[in-house]
């Protein structure tokens, strides 16, 4: 309500209403959201206020890139060298068949460690690397294991071990020579020890009458003064026709007898010796 007085209140009612509406309209103008601007006034302001990325910022990009590329490459390069390895390390597990898995040689590698020590006369290195084999039949029964087991236990003087393995393995033809003369060495020391002197040609050969060489170890062939009947046959019926062979006749015989030129040459006295005793 407004109170006139006197004759001034119409002048004072109009001049509160100017000031009513200025106030509403400062006030919606100030509210009141901008009008969009033209495509035209929008596009030259993008242009205007368009800020272009750094080099540095550029660069670092596609450096990220190539290295996320490269490490990706990588890695499948990785797995397919993985994959390849795997299938060559199957296929050499099939044509050479591994010892268990915490072992890294196969049996071929066994034989070729055990050959090479006994050649080179290294005892304590092959004793060694017998402990070092796994407990399994597929290792323990190799030949060349086998054999380096009888030669280490040979050079210990364990007698009975060594008679063991020689009477209850079967040994194939190119080992026979090797440990016959095991057997043999062995049963001498033993008699040298027992006699406390060293054994004369008639005390070997009581010996070697005493302990026939086990079917482990022989082919069968019976001997006849380190002879075998075969041998010893051949030679008798070359020197019945050719008394004097030559040198390259001897190493031809030597060849087909499986003996040496010495055997060959010493055995006109010993078919002597066996007509004497005939």
């Amino acid at each position: 309500p407004v109170t006139t007085v006197g004759g001034g209140g119409g002048t004072a009612l109009a001049l509160l209403a100017a000031q009513e509406a200025e106030r509403i309209a400062s006030f919606e103008v100030a509210n009141t959201p901008p009008l969009p601007l033209p495509l035209a006034s929008r596009t030259a302001h993008a242009v205007q206020t368009f800020q272009p990325p750094s080099l540095t910022s550029l660069t670092r990009s596609v450096a990220a890139e190539t290295d996320s590329h490269y490490l990706a490459l990588r890695a499948a390069r990785e797995a397919a060298n993985q994959a390849a390895e795997s299938a060559h390390h199957q296929q050499h597990t099939l044509n050479n068949p591994l010892l268990p898995s915490t072992y890294t040689f196969t049996l071929d590698q066994v034989a070729c460690v055990c050959e090479v020590l006994q050649q080179s006369h290294q005892i304590d290195r092959l004793e060694r690397f017998l402990w070092s084999l796994p407990p399994c039949d597929e290792v323990q029964r190799n030949e060349s294991v086998l054999t380096s087991r009888a030669i280490v236990a040979f050079h210990r003087g364990n007698f009975p071990q060594l008679y063991h393995i020689l009477k209850s393995y079967q040994f194939s033809g190119p080992y026979h020579g090797k440990m016959q003369q095991l057997w043999l060495q062995a049963h001498y020391l033993e008699a040298e020890r027992q006699r406390g002197r060293a054994l004369g040609a008639v005390g070997k050969y009581r010996i070697r009458r005493k302990y026939p060489l086990p079917r482990t170890i022989w082919d069968g062939e019976e001997t006849s003064y380190c002879f075998k009947d075969r041998s010893r046959n051949r030679l008798k019926q070359y020197y019945a026709k050719n008394a004097y062979p030559s040198p390259t006749q001897k190493q031809e015989l030597a060849s087909e007898t499986e003996l040496t030129t010495t055997q060959v040459s010493n055995c006109k006295l010993l078919l002597s010796h066996f007509r004497r005793v005939q």
